[in-house]
């Protein structure tokens, strides 16, 4: 599987088992350039055809004929070979106990039906993205050797951040099942940035952040809070932390490089 650098070097494998569903979004993603299209009727075709040839993107409907979505996508992040392959959604379901295993496996989006072209050319870039993202504008000896602490109750959660933050130049992380263990690392070591989820056992990263902020000898650590289920007042009560910033599940990576940019240049102005 080559490097796509270009829409029309992105290899794609479709799971829809609807010929109509098929073509339309074939069509679509013809518009684009993109030429290398397979389509497979159900999960176990899609695993076939994953065995012949790993694409650059896997994009599956929600309910096939043998399986779902979310154990296709499920499935394939616990194979080590395929495990990082990106997954799009696309469909027209709305119950958070299909969508939610979906945003905690770090899939590149899910797209309602029907959706616009747009949401689809922005899947497209984050894919390139991916294969040759963008490092973050700061010395590459400088980003090997700061320290990210990651905290989030799901492992495949975990496992998508660090791939995301690897593959923007950071080498060095610890990780943390919840506020609790995240608080031990800190009071242990030095953290240069902290990416935490919202909802988590034992402590939530609301109870996590304020630990930070108002205990912790390094209050000042920049912080990311990342989760699928806020409201509006929880974001804003967040936010307002200064040097913490909310991002969605899912996210793209220029989303989170562009969070990390804005509070490097906040933690360089305020020390």
């Amino acid at each position: 599987m080559g490097k796509p650098t270009k829409f029309s070097d992105i290899s794609i494998l479709l799971v829809e088992p609807s010929s109509s569903q098929h073509l339309f979004i074939r069509r679509q993603l013809e518009s684009f350039g993109i030429t290398d299209l397979r389509w497979a009727v159900n999960g176990k075709r899609a695993a076939f055809e994953i065995r012949d040839r790993i694409p650059h993107l896997l994009i599956s409907s929600m309910h096939l004929t043998d399986t779902t979505g979310k154990d296709l996508l499920l499935t394939i992040r616990e194979i080590p070979q395929w495990g990082t392959i990106p997954f799009l959604l696309i469909s027209s379901e709305t119950e958070e106990r299909y969508l939610e295993p979906i945003k905690q496996a770090g899939a590149l989006a899910i797209l309602s039906k029907p959706f616009e072209s747009s949401d689809l050319r922005h899947a497209l870039n984050a894919v390139l993205d991916i294969f040759d993202p963008e490092l973050l504008e700061l010395p590459e000896d400088e980003l090997s050797q700061l320290n990210v602490l990651i905290v989030d109750d799901s492992t495949t959660a975990r496992k998508h951040i660090k791939k995301v933050l690897f593959n923007l130049g950071f080498q060095n992380f610890s990780e943390a099942q919840n506020g609790e263990q995240g608080i031990a690392y800190l009071q242990q070591e030095h953290f240069d940035l902290i990416v935490t989820d919202y909802h988590m056992p034992r402590l939530n990263g609301h109870g996590f952040l304020t630990f930070i902020r108002n205990f912790s000898e390094k209050n000042n650590t920049p912080v990311i809070m990342i989760s699928s289920k806020m409201d509006q007042q929880m974001i804003t009560s967040i936010e307002q932390h200064h040097m913490t910033a909310f991002c969605d599940k899912p996210f793209l990576p220029d989303t989170v490089r562009n969070l990390i940019m804005q509070l490097v240049v906040e933690t360089r102005y305020c020390t």
